[in-house]
């Protein structure tokens, strides 16, 4: 069985990312690495280097790692723009690796206050984004961290009544779906 190591995201200053996934996001430092890493092997020359990595721990155990490329551009914006995430409203040019990354809190309650927590430490944070309305899925909010990765933090809300109205086929709304899907 598989399960999830960690994520590795890129960022622009290191210092600042490091603050905002302890400090805003409660993220427990696990390992850092003092690395100066250039690539080698290439006969083209780079105009980056890797100063530093670093590894977080959530409370779930999930690990996320930081490392910080000299040189590296801001992070796109999300394809699901500009319903979401506050700022910028312009799409991507050409969509990246990866498009958000999304962090689960138990309760409204926990995603109320997180939304409240990152504005009253200068994020800007998107108003919330209930769906509530059959089918059933999570509530959010959505920022960037300081690198411009977007971002989003989400509840399932397990206790909302309106869980026990839903069935599982109803998450399946595609008017098109792939074939595998069908089998």
């Amino acid at each position: 069985m598989l399960r999830h190591t960690y994520n590795r995201l890129l960022v622009k200053d290191f210092r600042a990312s490091f603050l905002f996934y302890r400090d805003l996001l409660g993220f427990t430092i696990i390992r850092t690495l003092g690395i100066d890493y250039s690539p080698v092997g290439s006969t083209e020359v780079s105009d980056w280097r890797v100063p530093h990595d670093c590894f977080f721990q959530l409370p779930n155990g999930t690990c996320i790692a930081l490392i910080e490329v000299e040189g590296a551009q801001r992070a796109q914006q999300s394809i699901w723009i500009p319903s979401f995430w506050p700022g910028e409203h312009l799409p991507p040019h050409a969509p990246e690796k990866v498009d958000h990354l999304a962090f689960d809190v138990p309760t409204f309650d926990d995603l109320v206050w997180f939304q409240r927590h990152l504005r009253q430490n200068g994020v800007a944070v998107s108003d919330l984004v209930p769906r509530s309305k059959p089918p059933r899925f999570v509530d959010s909010i959505y920022f960037n961290d300081p690198s411009g990765i977007p971002l989003e933090i989400a509840t399932w809300n397990r206790s909302d009544p309106m869980w026990k109205q839903q069935r599982p086929e109803d998450w399946y709304t595609d008017t098109n779906p792939v074939d595998a899907l069908l089998k």
